[in-house]
């Protein structure tokens, strides 16, 4: 059991395989169930050009929402009595478990569906060629709006891991209208404090805001600030109360 404490990268990779062929092995086939799908369709932009960019599209709105729907049932293991117990007898650390899960779904959901993606429209280009004079284009998921997309759910794609162990149910539902709940909370609060400063009989104004004389330098580097947060403490911040969440049911 001391030997489980201890970080061990052959059985955080053996962890992974199981995850795969057992947790994920249902979307996996409804994944490649639809990209093989996509591929037959494309052809069809022999005929409609306005299919051309079918696997760009489709690809954005499989990464960003099938990423989420997948991260917010990783861990759907822990909230089923007979699963639960298995799960958390595994000979492998929190840790493991956690990155287990995580990797699965965050860079291995990319990497595998830009893969399917390639893979299938090489096979589309390659049939519309031995079919017709002209071939259909290659998908690129390397071109800067889909790095830039991969990088945006890598981050946000955090807060449906808190929701996938905190929630014991409609994972993906909660953790949306939970996040609205708690942005819609801020916003109140950001008007209660500017009403308070600068509408209230202690100083006799009026809020106005064209009366507030604002610095645009500071402005932007607050932006800026805000920005480097967003992008490099976002992401680690939820993955370590995802992890905490994780810890406790192993208590």
């Amino acid at each position: 059991m001391d030997n489980v404490m201890n970080f061990s990268f052959r059985r955080l990779a053996l962890l992974m395989r199981n995850d795969l062929l057992i947790q994920f092995k249902s979307s996996l086939v409804i994944l490649l169930a639809i990209t093989f799908g996509l591929t037959l369709i494309s052809l069809l932009s022999k005929l409609d050009h306005s299919l051309l960019s079918l696997h760009n599209q489709s690809f954005k709105i499989l990464l960003i929402l099938g990423g989420y729907l997948l991260t917010a049932s990783a861990f759907k293991t822990l909230h089923q009595r007979n699963q639960v117990g298995f799960y958390l007898c595994l000979p492998a650390s929190t840790l493991e478990k956690f990155l287990s899960r995580l990797l699965l779904t965050s860079v291995g959901y990319i990497a595998g569906l830009s893969f399917l993606f390639f893979t299938f429209s090489v096979l589309a280009a390659g049939l519309s060629s031995l079919l017709s004079d002209s071939t259909l284009p290659v998908f690129n998921p390397l071109n800067q709006g889909n790095l830039e997309l991969m990088a945006l759910y890598l981050i946000t794609q955090s807060l449906f891991l808190v929701g996938a162990i905190q929630f014991k149910s409609m994972h993906f539902i909660k953790t949306i209208a939970s996040t609205w709940f708690v942005l819609m909370i801020l916003v109140i609060l950001t008007i209660v404090i500017l009403w308070a400063v600068f509408d209230t009989p202690f100083n006799h104004q009026h809020f106005n805001i064209s009366l507030i004389d604002i610095n645009f330098e500071s402005l932007k580097s607050t932006a800026s600030v805000l920005k480097y947060l967003f992008y490099f403490g976002f992401a680690p911040f939820f993955w370590l109360i995802a992890f905490l969440k994780l810890k406790e049911y192993e208590v």
